[in-house]
Parts: C-alpha cells; sequence; structure tokens
C-alpha cells in the first residue's frame, strides 16, 4: 500500500468516481515510486472497489511488482519507494512480443521485438482529452530521450524508439499513462538492449 487519500467527491457517480481514484492513485504512485509506473514491471492502481468496504470516503492506491512472463504478481521483500527515478527504472522494463496494441510480455531471454523503456503521465483527470495530435507530439518529446538514456546510445538505424500514447476511450476511463518502447526494425533479438551502445545487433539474435 502506498497512500490512503480522504476523498468523497462523485461517489455517487460509479464512472467519474473511478476516473478520480485513478489520477489520485496516478499522482501518489508518481510520488512514491519517483517516476511514472507505466511500461514497467513495477506497476499500481486502487484497491479494488469490492475490496475495501469504504470506498466511497477513501482512495487507496497499491504498488506491485508483476512477473516478465504471465502478468503474475511477484512477492517482494522489499518497498518500491524511490525504485523509479531516473535509470533505476530500467530494472523494471520488459520485453514484448510487438509495440502495438495488444502486445504480450515475454522473457528478454526468448525472441521479441521490442523493450520498454518507461514511461510518463499524458495529463491530470481534470484536464479534458487534449487530441490525439497533441499526444502523438507529446510521445515525441517524451520517449526519445528514455530511448537514449537506455540504449546508450542516439541513434541507430536497427533500433527504433516508439510508444504508446492514450486513446479518447481510454482517456475517459481515467487512464493517463503512456508507454514508451524500443524495437529493433527487423527480426527478433534475444537479449535484453539495455546498454547496448554502438555493439552490433548480431550478437543479440
Amino acid at each position: 500500500m502506498t497512500a490512503v487519500i480522504k476523498d468523497s467527491r462523485v461517489n455517487t457517480d460509479p464512472t467519474a468516481r473511478q476516473v478520480l481514484r485513478q489520477e489520485t492513485c496516478n499522482a501518489s504512485l508518481v510520488k512514491f515510486s519517483g517516476g511514472a509506473p507505466v511500461g514497467l514491471l513495477a506497476v499500481g492502481n486502487p484497491v479494488a472497489l469490492v475490496d475495501d468496504p469504504l470506498n466511497s470516503t477513501r482512495i487507496v492506491c497499491l504498488m506491485h511488482l508483476r512477473t516478465d512472463g504471465d502478468g503474475a504478481n511477484l512477492p517482494i521483500n522489499y518497498t518500491l519507494q524511490g525504485k523509479l527515478k531516473g535509470a533505476a527504472a530500467f530494472k523494471y522494463t520488459f520485453c514484448v512480443d510487438k509495440v502495438a496494441k495488444g502486445f504480450n510480455i515475454v522473457k528478454c531471454s526468448e525472441p521479441h521485438v521490442g523493450q520498454t523503456t518507461g514511461g510518463y503521465l499524458s495529463g491530470r483527470y481534470v484536464d479534458k482529452f487534449p487530441g490525439d495530435a497533441h499526444l502523438i507530439a507529446q510521445r515525441a518529446q517524451q520517449c526519445p530521450p528514455l530511448a537514449q538514456a537506455f540504449l546508450g546510445t542516439k541513434s541507430r538505424a536497427d533500433i527504433k524508439q516508439d510508444g504508446l500514447y492514450v486513446t479518447k476511450t481510454a482517456w475517459a476511463q481515467g487512464d493517463r499513462y503512456a508507454a514508451c518502447f524500443v524495437k529493433v526494425t527487423s527480426g527478433t533479438v534475444k537479449k535484453s538492449l539495455q546498454g547496448i551502445g554502438d555493439k552490433p545487433l548480431t550478437s543479440y539474435r
């Protein structure tokens, strides 16, 4: 548990309440972990309504660590407080079978095309949907620096940076998280791309 916040706003409107709960935990989790828990195995959300009998008057936020295979939660014996600051968050990135909606998390020792580099918050609960063009421009600003720090090089022809931005539907549901990725331009690799720098990609195939 990362925070328990007293808040009874819009508690008679389930949709608005859920958006508020998610936004409240977004801000709480960033403050707690030191970075946005998105595009990482370290994730967080408000506790399910059915698990909190006082959900109409408070918002309880949780963080957990999931596996890099089936998405199950991992038991951990340490706190995630402050663990997502800067490059320290790269410890929690994961590999994917594609960089697109509906991707599957796979082990980095298995064939994969991309890897997360982290992510960012696209906006706040009170913000109206800013439109796809704005969110695409935001992605172009936020993701390249993460890719550069993660790879250890400014640019490569065989590895590109990419990202998934928040859709209008997801925005209406309270989602403000956007994930950043790096991906190979052809084929697959069987190692983490972190720190590859200028090394040949052939040794990662």
